[in-house]
């Protein structure tokens, strides 16, 4: 097979004298994916003689916006049956930090591995906290932490609960004391809004899909709302944009043909609005019925109900547009197509 060249990014010269390792190969993968590949080097990481200053006009990270997830996976090990704890931290719209291990201990249930990959969480969360706090954006009041297990949340502020707890390792009630002093808080989610069931479980494709594209992984599925998206479009209309993307958006017809780049208007993406694709799927007979359906909560895209009809869906988000659950006019598409079923009709 002949001599090692590349393993997982770095590149690998063997000669007599000896091996060399180095990570040019990525390095030059960053320029190219930025548009930075033909500019010119720097002698110097810095400029010379370059003072920096706390106030320099450039844009820095909210700390009100940070907030995490937190998941196990109970005894999914089969070895030794321990569980696996997750957390996932985004601070505004991305993604920071991210963790998966498997717990040191076997949990009795899944209420308590929920209760350890949430301490667990706390600690990153308050790392995080001292980490703002050191860049002059401290954080002010509770961190909020998400959970999809009621049980862990009143484990964590009910100190007389001593029934699926009395059992647990004292390392792992730091948590209680966090929630006490008002510097963590737990706060329920619905599990289809949980971001670390990606790192913890084995998801079917559709959702694992949608996950990845909320975690910020994907140039896919992103909903921006019309009061961000002038700004978003300038950021994303510039040449490092690829075609694909452009077509995954929804504003090219097909990725054969580049010069259909250059005959993007604003019209492009008006038609990937919430209220002008519910159109195109059937879901309304005219624009003014998709705009009301909107606006009155008839529509989820997700999880999530959208009552903004300018929110622009991607190709990839049209597969997870619906009627909300509790909506008279799903009920009324399901009898007229004889798809209504005794439970629905029940209620």
């Amino acid at each position: 097979m002949g001599l090692l060249h590349y393993f997982l990014g770095l590149k690998v010269h063997q000669a007599e004298d000896g091996i060399f390792i180095s990570q040019g190969k990525y390095a030059k993968d960053l320029l190219s994916k930025f548009g930075r590949l033909n500019c010119k080097p720097a002698i110097t990481p810095m400029n010379i003689n370059e003072k920096l200053q706390q106030e320099d006009r450039g844009e820095m990270a909210d700390a009100k916006r940070l907030c995490g997830f937190t998941e196990s996976d109970w005894a999914s090990s089969l070895d030794d049956r321990r569980s696996v704890s997750a957390n996932v931290f985004t601070l505004g719209s991305r993604v920071t930090t991210w963790s998966s291990k498997k717990q040191a201990t076997a949990a009795l249930s899944t209420s308590e591995a929920e209760y350890i990959a949430a301490t667990s969480a706390a600690c990153q969360a308050i790392w995080l906290r001292r980490v703002l706090a050191d860049l002059q954006h401290e954080k002010k009041g509770a961190t909020k932490i998400f959970c999809d297990n009621k049980a862990t949340i009143t484990m964590t502020k009910n100190p007389t609960f001593h029934g699926r707890k009395k059992h647990i390792g004292i390392c792992y009630h730091f948590i209680r004391d966090l929630v006490a002093k008002e510097e963590i808080t737990l706060e329920y989610c619905s599990t289809q809004d949980q971001l670390t069931d990606v790192p913890t479980k084995s998801l079917p494709k559709e959702k694992f899909c949608y996950f990845r594209a909320l975690l910020g992984a994907s140039g896919r599925g992103w909903l921006v709302s019309e009061s961000r998206w002038r700004r978003w479009l300038r950021a994303k209309l510039g040449a490092a944009m690829a075609e694909d993307q452009r077509y995954n958006m929804g504003v090219i017809p097909t990725r054969k043909s580049l010069a259909l780049c250059d005959w993007l208007s604003v019209s492009c993406f008006c038609r990937r609005r919430l209220s002008t694709v519910l159109v195109h799927l059937k879901f309304a007979e005219h624009l003014k019925e998709a705009v009301t359906n909107v606006e009155q909560g008839h529509i989820r895209v997700g999880p999530e109900t959208v009552t903004d009809p300018a929110f622009l869906v991607t190709r990839n988000m049209e597969d997870f547009i619906t009627w909300v659950d509790t909506s008279k006019i799903r009920r009324k598409v399901l009898e007229y197509n004889e798809k209504l079923d005794d439970y629905d009709a029940m209620n």
